[in-house]
């Protein structure tokens, strides 16, 4: 097992990555000090398959734990659900001093974050990211959060986890879609900050070999952003790369029959203008069974991103890579936006 040791402005905390750690729960987390009530928060497929190896193990290191089990879908990452978890909290007598305990991938852990965030205005929580795209890029760095009906991750708060357990093995029950999912964040973190890293992404032979490693290098420029900048008020946004007209594309789509790395993935290709950027950056997603482009115009997207997070009065803030492992943050009006395209 290797530990990451993540060192924030609000909070200090370890990312524990290892094959077969997800059996360890209840010892990791019973070394952090913590003593009282858990409430594992996970949704209707994660819990068959990992819901009773968590609560064993934490039974087994002397902790009470109930759960809560949510729909699965981004279409569920909202208010109604965030309320299920509150009324679980409340049933169960949770307080200051519980735990809520985030098991599943990004969307269990956005609510789940946000959820500890906000009740009695700040509780405890540990990640246990089961995909790819929650051990590399959502279950770091404290952005927890809900969708609303005319934009994505619109409510939410900045609250870290008191540590992430990032068990490789449960890698191997994902569908190949998940992985490509997973993949199109590494790809990301690898183009905006590691030019070696894309090298190693592309000439892999062997994913099941190498993935803890594409994990490890991920995570660790996630901490050097993060450490930096971690209320995303400039150096942070760099992780935004595609996202921006990937979330639009998302919304256009109404969260429905694509993934979130799927989307991603055209957002990066849509988003970079550079021509041998875009050409090493494509056969690299499609590698990776990603999808590089959309029936949608840029134009129609740029539309839709008129409502995310990071557009503001006077225009909108882009990530653009014009050299590998180079990311740069562009602030453009909304005409200049479209102009991007023409």
């Amino acid at each position: 097992m290797k530990t990451i040791h993540i060192n924030t402005s609000s909070k200090k905390y370890d990312i524990f990555v290892g094959n077969g750690i997800l059996k360890d729960s209840g010892s990791i987390i019973k070394s952090l000090n913590f003593s009282g009530k858990i409430l594992i928060v996970t949704d209707d497929i994660v819990s068959e398959l990992y819901l009773e190896t968590v609560k064993k193990s934490l039974e087994d290191s002397d902790f009470s734990v109930c759960e809560v089990v949510l729909p699965h879908g981004e279409e569920h990452k909202n208010m109604d659900s965030i309320m299920r978890i509150y009324e679980a909290l409340q049933k169960n007598g949770l307080n200051r001093k519980s735990l809520i305990v985030a098991l599943g991938g990004g969307v269990i852990g956005d609510m789940s974050g946000f959820a500890a965030a906000t009740y009695l205005r700040g509780v405890k929580y540990v990640q246990i990211p089961t995909t790819l795209l929650a051990q590399v890029d959502s279950s770091i760095g404290g952005k927890t959060g809900i969708d609303l009906p005319f934009g994505k991750n619109l409510v939410g708060a900045f609250h870290q986890p008191e540590a992430v357990i990032a068990d490789v093995a449960v890698l191997k029950t994902l569908s190949q879609e998940n992985i490509s999912c997973g993949m199109a964040e590494v790809i990301k973190s690898a183009f905006i900050k590691d030019a070696n890293f894309v090298d190693m992404i592309e000439s892999s032979t062997d994913f099941n070999k190498d993935v803890e490693e594409f994990i490890i290098r991920s995570i660790k420029i996630k901490k050097e952003v993060v450490e930096f900048d971690e209320f995303e008020e400039h150096e942070r946004m760099k992780l935004n790369f595609g996202h921006t007209l990937g979330h639009a594309l998302e919304k256009k789509l109404n969260f429905k029959g694509i993934t979130h790395g799927q989307a991603v993935a055209i957002g990066m290709c849509l988003i970079t203008t550079k021509a041998d950027v875009k050409e090493k950056l494509k056969v690299i997603l499609k590698k990776y069974n990603l999808d590089t482009e959309t029936e949608f115009s840029a134009n129609e997207l740029v539309s839709g991103a008129f409502n995310d997070k990071k557009a503001e009065d006077d225009g909108i803030n882009i990530v653009v890579v014009n050299k590998i492992g180079n990311a740069e943050i562009r602030k453009i009006s909304f005409e200049e936006f479209y102009k991007f395209y023409e």
